[in-house]
Order: C-alpha cells, then structure tokens, then sequence
C-alpha cells in the first residue's frame, strides 16, 4: 500500500478516536443539565398543581358561601395524594356580611417544605339582604387608627343628637330638641367629604321635613320595594314607633306612626327607646313599663305595616340589641340578643321563631354578678362572636361570647374573651381586626380595641385623643369604609373619625 494512504488511514482513526471522546465529553457535560433541567421541571408542574389544588378550594368555598355562608369554616389539614391542604378563615377580616378564606396547599421536594396561598372574599348575601343592605362588607386595614383623627364636623342646630345609623355615606341622626323649634331628624350627606368638599354635610329639607316629637333611636335599610327606610324610636306616650321614606334625602316623607300594643300610656316609660330592623321585621323595645317592653312589626308592605303580636313582656330595660336568623341542624331560629338593665340578665337571650311565643333562651342568658352589678349598655354581632359592653365595675366590660348555639347553651353563652376596659362601655361597633368602642372615661371616651377573640383583646389606640361628650347610651357609631361616624354631644353633632396614619 502506498506510504501515503497509510497516513491518511492513522490520521483517519486518530481523528475517529479524538472525535469520539469529544463526544463523551459534551456528553458528560450536557448530563448534569438535562438532569437538573428535568428537575426544574418537576418542581414547576408540581408548583402549578399545587396552585390548581388551591384555587379549586375557593372556588368550593365561594360556591358554600353562596348557599350557605356559615358553612365556610377552618378546616383540618387534609391528605391529597403527596399534597396537603387546607382552608382557613382569617379572624381578622370578619364583618356582618363576609371574610377573607385563605387556602393553603403544602408538600415536599427534596426534603424542602413547598407551600402555595391564595385568598378570596366571600359574602354574606344572605345576610346583606337581611340587613337590608346596612351591613358592613370591606373590613379596614389591619394597621392603623393610633391615633384617631377628625375627619370632618358638623352640628345640626337646637337639641342633642340621640342616635345616628349610615348607609352608603348617607347619616341619618335623630335629636331630642323641642319638636316646636328642631327637627329631630337630620341626614347628612358626606359623599362631597370623600370628593374632598367641604362646608356642611346636613341637607336641607326642601319639603321642610321635621318629626313632630323627639327621637331615641333609628335605623336605617333598603326595603324590597328599592327605597330606603328610615325607622325611628319615638319619644311619646303614644304612636311611638315612626317610618320615614328617605329615598331622596332632600325630601323625606312620613310613611306613618304606629301605637305599639298594651302600653300604658299614663305608665312609667311607655315611650319606644331602641329599635333594630332584620329580614322585613322591625324590633322596638321600651324602658322597663308598666306593659310588654319587646313589640315587632312587620314592614314588608310599607303600605301595610302591623304590629305581630300583642308585644312580650320582658321586665326590664332593653339598652342595646341585635337579631339574627341561623338554621341549626335543620331547625331555623331567630334570636335576639339584648344589652339590658337587669341585675339578673344582663346579656338576654330571646327565641323570636314564632312571634306569638316569644321565649327566653335560659341557658344562654347571662347573670354577669362577678364581683358586682352592672347594667349591660351595648351588644355587636359578627358572624357567631357576640361583642357585649356594660358598666363599669370592679371586673370586666367587655365580652365576647360564643353566639354559635344559644340553644344548647348552660349557664350562659360560652365567654370566648374578656377585657378591662376600667370605664363603662356605653357604644359598640365591630367588624374586621378592630373593635370601636364608647366610653365614658375622660380623654379617652372613644377607644379601638382589638376584636380577635383567639388572642388577648388590647387598646390599638394608646395615644388617645379626646372627643368629648360621645353620646352617653345608646346606637351612636357606625362604621362604614373605614370612617367611624360619631353622635357627640358637644358643640358637634356629628364627628366623622379616620385612620390617620
């Protein structure tokens, strides 16, 4: 064979051989890569289905929420194949009418815990139609209100307010004045505050509206008919429960006054002293009377209203409550929860299912007597957490109980969470991480406090500021968007309280 064919043939396997252990090489070197490239993923599928898993569960708790809101509570850990998973509602985002539910799904890859969370809000529809709208739906910020600041101001003329309720940014108040020269009924429109207007916030009546009598409470809700209700408390030994149509603020009518049944009118306080409106029922109560303190009125039909019954006799002053409507087992239940003057029942329970026989729930009642008497002023309910304030005393002023089965109750709704407040607790609104609170104490007679029963109850505001002459009893705050609308009897009668960061 020629020389020079035998040195291409060397030169050819020398090449061949080079060759191939470049191509182990690049082999060797691309291995680790496709390796930890496979890895990669693995972990973005497995992430992806982990993300799956846990919009799945809000959709199922959006899809409860729907047809039943109460259903939607923590759960237990749950096993899913190598996934774990769970839904949690967020104590603090609670308010009358939704929460925030948080899902969570956990595993593990390569011995690393590998978590997802997702949050949603769900609504109480139910009960925002209930309520006739008048319920709150946003919680606020969980930071802030230290200190609380004065938004705006505005006084109403002769008299002093007694209550006020608000529905989007419209305020409704009622006053004690001489009926011969106040009206006793103001609405203030304070959507211009939000626009950042300024001037004052109470319309005027271009009807020239005025009560004919002065006013110990009201409320407020959006009926079926799409107007909007004013219901009032009057102060009179006769026609004692009033309905305002106020659909259009600058023009309100009188849908009419209303006798409540078998009061003595010659009696000691015959005159209606605190309403609250639930599911087309309007609940007016009297101060301890010579005849029934509790009356009922159906308002479904504002062109027919009635009272239902002939009222219940209660044997004591009913100071604050609040109605609800919860199916249990299978058995629906309407309760009332009653603030009273009773040195006995304090906290009352009432079972208002069939309004003919109106009982009360014994076991639930509470005789609060450690170590002394004291009046219960005001009580709050968000989701099953009664909120309950009393006078001051030598123990606590604040309550939380466990509203979720009065009717199993034993020696009083089960006390999730007490406090000290160390003055009488005379004015309640909770919803979201915070309670907002009425008190009598000097310098500091409006207080936030904390509201998650699961943890110590503790004063947000430290520094206080000092509104003065907060209505001394009664339904004189509202929460609505982060703004607390506040009934004073100083020189302003309405005070609109933010969060001043």
């Amino acid at each position: 064979m020629p020389a020079f064919l035998k040195n291409q043939k060397g030169i050819s396997a020398l090449e061949m051989l080079i060759a191939m252990t470049l191509i182990v090489m690049a082999i060797s070197a691309t291995l680790p890569l496709v390796t930890g490239g496979q890895a990669a993923s693995v972990d973005v599928q497995t992430n992806q289905e982990a993300l799956y898993k846990a919009e799945t569960l809000l959709q199922e708790a959006r899809a409860t929420a729907k047809t039943d809101y109460s259903a939607v509570v923590t759960t237990n850990l749950q096993d899913d194949d190598s996934y774990k998973k769970q839904i949690q509602v967020i104590p603090e985002s609670l308010t009358q009418c939704g929460k925030d539910v948080r899902a969570t799904v956990m595993w593990t890859t390569d011995n690393r815990p590998r978590s997802v969370d997702l949050t949603t809000r769900v609504a109480d529809l139910a009960t925002a139609q209930a309520m006739g709208g008048n319920c709150d739906a946003t919680p606020p910020p969980i930071l802030g209100w230290n200190p609380p600041d004065t938004l705006a101001s505005s006084n109403f003329g002769p008299g002093s307010p007694t209550s006020l309720d608000a529905l989007n940014h419209i305020v409704y108040m009622t006053g004690n004045g001489n009926p011969n020269s106040a009206k006793n009924f103001y609405i203030a429109d304070t959507r211009g505050v939000l626009e950042g207007a300024s001037g004052g916030l109470f319309v005027d009546f271009h009807n020239n509206f005025k009560a004919d009598a002065k006013l110990n409470d009201v409320r407020v809700a959006r009926l079926s008919d799409g107007k909007t209700y004013a219901f009032v408390a009057r102060d009179t030994n006769v026609d004692q429960f009033g309905v305002i149509d106020v659909s259009d603020i600058h023009n309100p009518v009188s849908r009419g006054i209303f006798q409540l049944k078998n009061v003595d009118e010659d009696g000691s306080y015959p005159q209606a002293w605190r309403i609250y409106y639930y599911n087309n029922r309007v609940y007016v109560t009297t101060r301890f009377t010579a005849g029934p303190e509790l009356h009922i009125f159906d308002v479904s039909n504002p062109n027919a209203i009635y009272e239902m019954g002939s009222g219940a006799e209660l044997g004591l002053t009913v100071n604050g409550l609040v109605v609800t409507e919860k199916t249990i087992g299978e058995v629906f239940f309407r309760f009332a929860y009653m603030a009273t003057s009773s040195d006995s029942r304090e906290l009352f329970v009432l079972d208002l299912t069939n309004p003919l026989e109106i009982t009360e729930v014994t076991g639930a009642s509470w005789n609060l007597i450690n170590p002394d008497y004291a009046d219960g002023n005001a009580v709050f309910l968000v989701g099953n957490n009664l909120y309950f304030g009393r006078d001051s005393s030598r123990a606590n002023d604040l309550y939380v109980f466990d509203a979720t089965n009065p009717m199993t109750a034993s020696g009083g709704l089960p006390v999730l969470r007490t406090a000290d407040v160390s003055t009488s607790v005379i004015g309640l609104t909770v919803t979201g991480p915070y309670i907002f609170m009425a008190t009598t104490k000097n310098n500091a007679k409006f207080q936030v406090w904390t509201s998650n029963p699961s943890q110590p109850l503790t004063k947000v505001n430290t520094t206080n500021s000092n509104f003065p002459n907060i209505i001394t009893l009664g339904n004189g705050l509202k929460y609505e968007d982060n703004w607390v609308y506040v009934a004073s009897q100083a020189n302003d009668a309405l005070r609109i309280l933010y969060n001043n960061p």
